[in-house]
């Protein structure tokens, strides 16, 4: 939410500020008298033009610290406040930037739009750009693995391209972990640019304990979940992409500082499709989630726009 407020509020406070300098100048100019005026001279002063936006500042200051005050009225009465829609992230699972374009046009509100490994590999970086230039956040899901130095090299060629949030496989390791922290941080230092968040994937939804058996993995999907959770955690990790199902368990054990970005949410009348574990967009908000990916519900419907306002009231 605040991350809307700054980027709304931010080309007003420029638009305010320059008209109100070019107005000043054409009137002054004119000798004409009739906008942000003073009764001695027929212009204003300096203090005058540097005070004109500062009410602006203030309203902008006003809201963003109330920002927070409404996630918390939220989170103890959703009924209190309508942010349902900044959760969602809508998954676009097509791989033709036609489609997807047309798509992203049905569903602005979206709070950011997910592409994944299929879209990018048969797009590219090119793709991606097509999306973005719609000015939607972009969630690149490529679930990087591999060594270290890979990863930092592979993580580093796409972040020209500015997305939102990334993501990468959590059992990578400890160092792989680290790399792609440090190489996010200095590249996006050196080139001015805003940090993606750097999420980390847990266990796949599409797996469960019978999965894990024949994968050689002793215990519970839970407990392997956890021990990635604080493992994304002692990397320094913006946040973890993980099932629904072990939401409650990661707040118990890791509390709210890292991001929860919950895949696999499908309504009471939906498909599964591939997704094991999966949850209603309700409960995984209910239970913690921060963010949520919703595909097929919303972009298989006749209507996606109605699909993802009609969740949004669900929530």
């Amino acid at each position: 939410l605040t991350d809307r407020v700054n980027s709304l509020m931010g080309p007003v406070l420029v638009w305010i500020a320059s008209i109100t300098l070019l107005l000043n100048v054409f009137f002054r100019l004119l000798n004409f008298p009739l906008f942000l005026t003073t009764e001695e001279d027929g212009m204003i002063t300096i203090t005058e033009f540097l005070m004109w936006p500062l009410w602006i500042v203030a309203i902008y200051l006003v809201v963003v610290i109330f920002c927070p005050l409404t996630i918390y009225l939220h989170k103890k009465n959703p009924y209190l406040t309508v942010v349902a829609l900044i959760f969602m992230t809508v998954a676009i699972d097509t791989i033709d930037t036609g489609e997807a374009l047309r798509l992203v046009k049905t569903i602005p509100d979206a709070g950011a739009l997910k592409l994944g490994l299929e879209y990018f590999c048969f797009n590219g970086p090119e793709g991606i750009k097509l999306i973005s230039q719609t000015g939607a956040k972009i969630f690149l899901d490529l679930k990087f693995h591999d060594i270290p130095n890979t990863v930092a090299g592979a993580i580093k060629a796409i972040l020209h391209l500015q997305p939102y949030m990334l993501t990468v496989h959590l059992s990578g390791g400890y160092d792989m972990l680290m790399k792609a922290n440090d190489i996010v941080s200095e590249y996006c230092l050196k080139n001015a640019i805003k940090r993606p968040k750097i999420l980390g994937v847990s266990v796949l939804t599409s797996l469960d304990d019978n999965d894990f058996s024949s994968l050689g993995i002793k215990g519970r999907v839970e407990d392997q979940v956890i021990r990635l959770a604080k493992l994304a955690e002692a990397a320094d990790l913006d946040g973890l992409v993980s099932s629904a199902r072990e939401l409650k368990i990661i707040r118990k054990e890791l509390g709210s500082k890292l991001i929860l970005v919950t895949p696999g949410i499908r309504l009471m009348d939906g498909q599964v499709n591939d997704q094991k574990r999966i949850v209603t967009p309700s409960q995984a908000i209910n239970d913690g989630a921060n963010f949520l990916v919703i595909g097929r519900p919303i972009t298989a419907s006749k209507d996606p726009g109605a699909s993802l306002e009609h969740i949004a009231k669900v929530i």
